[in-house]
């Protein structure tokens, strides 16, 4: 893995957008590589139709297997920017997980998503299905890291604040109290 690197981490499945992200890959500052994390497609023919399309995409790195959890941190930790190109999203973990790590995002405004990450505060929202904006997005990004650290001190803030396991628990507690 090169030093400047964007990352996707998720499952390759249409719902996932990966492939509006290898789309844009064309797009995006070439002296910056992607990287995909992905393992556990829902289907073979969407893993294998997402595998040809990044075959000739020299600047793409495809990580074919599940790692370790200090792993995934490291992997977060070290990016650039973090992308999530989903269409669909009920929730997003990814993005939090993203954002424990200080890593500024860039995704769409489905779903879940909506809740966790707040547009030009934390990251930058999205239309899905869009590679050009994903390429906007990503490439403002890498050519601001003033913007990139005051997305990421903003988005590990609001994990602590909103998503701790002893804010959910507060939360709850509170829920069964009424």
């Amino acid at each position: 893995i090169k030093d400047d690197y964007i990352l996707f981490v998720g499952r390759p499945t249409p719902q996932k957008g990966m492939e509006y992200l290898i789309d844009a890959s064309d797009l995006i500052d070439p002296s910056v590589q992607i990287v995909f994390g992905a393992v556990g497609a829902d289907t073979k023919d969407y893993e294998d139709r997402m595998k040809d399309k990044v075959k000739n995409k020299k600047n793409i790195l495809w990580i074919h297997e599940l790692l370790k959890e200090e792993e995934y941190v490291q992997l977060y930790s070290s990016a650039k920017v973090f992308v999530c190109p989903s269409i669909y999203e009920p929730f997003g973990i990814i993005n939090l997980e993203a954002m424990a790590t200080k890593t500024p995002v860039v995704a769409t405004k489905v779903g879940g998503i909506l809740e966790v990450v707040i547009d030009q505060e934390t990251g930058i929202l999205i239309d899905p299905a869009n590679p050009k904006q994903i390429a906007d997005a990503v490439n403002e990004l890498l050519k601001n890291e003033q913007l990139r650290k005051k997305f990421g001190a903003a988005g590990r803030k609001r994990v602590e604040e909103y998503f701790s396991w002893e804010y959910i628990a507060l939360q709850t507690k509170k829920l069964y109290e009424t």
